[in-house]
């Protein structure tokens, strides 16, 4: 009986040390994509105005109420992942909104990418500042920003 018990723990720490230590993979933002919601069409247009070219469309604040804003995230995801993508947005430096979803809605990503999408309603005239943040423990992880320029329509 002790025999077999002391054959079990050694076999197990041999397992231990044998098995390689689990890496953990860090969540990245690795884009930002926003997309003008048309109330004609109840449809997010196709076009990314984050886009390389997007910046020659010419964006007035009365052609869309609303913007569909996807932040596209690496690593590894799963049911218990920790941390939250938090989306902040000013226009002119003044707050319009802010968003925070927890990872953890995002129930396992095989291929290890996952878009966390955001609205953002009530469209004005000016500069927009778009943040995307990984907060995890109350710490920035990692960040993008962009900025795309609305100008005044009728």
């Amino acid at each position: 009986m002790l025999r077999r018990a002391l054959i079990a723990c050694a076999f197990s720490a041999i397992v231990v040390a044998v098995a390689p230590a689990q890496a953990s993979v860090a969540n990245k933002i690795v884009s930002l994509h926003v997309y003008r919601f048309h109330v004609d069409r109840a449809a997010f247009d196709t076009v990314n105005l984050l886009a390389p070219g997007a910046d020659s469309i010419d964006l007035l604040n009365v052609d869309s109420p609303a913007l569909l804003v996807l932040a596209a995230l690496d690593g590894a995801f799963k049911y218990d992942s920790a941390g939250l993508v938090r989306l902040t947005v000013t226009v002119d430096n003044k707050p319009v909104t802010e968003h925070a979803v927890r990872l953890r809605q995002f129930l396992y990503s095989p291929q290890g990418k996952i878009s966390v999408p955001f609205i953002v309603y009530g469209m004005l005239c000016g500069t927009y500042e778009i943040k995307a943040q990984i907060v995890r423990g109350g710490r920035n992880v990692d960040e993008r920003a962009a900025s795309i320029q609305f100008q005044c329509g009728d």
